[in-house]
């Protein structure tokens, strides 16, 4: 299994090099010389070795050993970049991969509130999307302020009892 880690977004220069958006916070250790990523095409996944990695206006510029040219460059616009998810740094404790909690089921005291759908992050911090039986959304911050405890072997994540929180 893959996990995305950021997406080609364009062409810089004539020389084969891609710019990209990085949704990893890893990048500088993702993006060292030598390095293999994946590019997710319709056709599979191919392997893409990098040779070079320099920042530009608030994006990351890759070249690649196996992309030579603008023309081969352009078609990897808007492919997802990927790792194999062995690869992913272990983290420190109470730090979590985002995609991992999703599916968690979301507890307040012994009462099932949902299930985690989806985690985002906005200017103050991480952000759960809790999914209702029968209810709109709700949206939890993702702070200690408001998470008790989150037991990846059971897949759950409890939250203080604060009244309105869900």
């Amino acid at each position: 299994m893959h996990v995305i880690i950021g997406i080609i977004t364009g062409t810089h220069g004539v020389n084969g090099e891609v710019e990209v958006k990085t949704y990893s916070h890893f990048k500088h250790a993702r993006y060292q010389r030598g390095n293999v990523l994946y590019a997710r095409k319709r056709t599979g996944r191919i392997p893409l070795t990098v040779v070079t990695h320099k920042e530009k206006k608030g994006r990351d510029v890759l070249g690649f050993e196996e992309i030579d040219s603008l023309e081969e460059a352009s078609t990897f616009k808007n492919v997802d970049l990927e790792i194999p998810r062995e690869a992913r740094e272990a983290l420190e404790e109470d730090a979590y991969y985002y995609d991992e909690l999703i599916g968690f089921d979301v507890y307040q005291g012994d009462i099932h509130k949902g299930r985690i759908k989806n985690v985002f992050e906005v200017p103050q911090g991480a952000m759960l999307r809790v999914a209702r039986d029968g209810r709109k959304d709700a949206l939890v911050p993702f702070l200690k302020a408001y998470v008790e405890h989150v037991d990846q072997t059971r897949r759950r994540v409890d939250l203080v009892d604060l009244e309105g929180l869900l």
